[in-house]
């Protein structure tokens, strides 16, 4: 799977082939993704992508979701001081709450209910 989008200012280029593909849970990693700084200074990063689904009781579920990503210390710190962990954390809740309505969308789950992220 390609992947392209933008987060906090940076291109992302991800290539993802899947690690674990079961019934409640998915990993995707992407070992040669392409971070390009400001749309322009390319930088390799890995992306380790999983999302998950855990019963919460006979009626109720939890949708997790999580990345995790690697990327050249110094970019890293370069990233913090620019507020990089921000941006992910914020594009992370924004994906989740699209990827849990999506879900309960096609499961035809009543999406007026509220649904729990974490």
């Amino acid at each position: 799977m390609v992947n392209v989008e933008s987060i906090g200012g940076s291109l992302l280029i991800q290539h993802y082939a899947t690690r674990r593909a079961e019934k409640n849970e998915v990993t995707m990693v992407s070992e040669a993704s392409r971070a390009y700084l400001m749309h322009v200074v390319p930088v390799k990063v890995g992306v380790r992508w999983h999302m998950g689904v855990a019963s919460d009781g006979p009626a109720a579920s939890r949708f997790c979701f999580e990345i995790d990503v690697e990327m050249p210390r110094v970019v890293e710190i370069l990233g913090r001081t620019i507020g990089t962990p921000w941006f992910v954390k914020r594009h992370l809740v924004e994906e989740t709450i699209g990827f849990a309505r999506d879900i309960a969308r096609k499961a035809q789950h009543n999406v007026a209910q509220p649904l729990m992220v974490g």
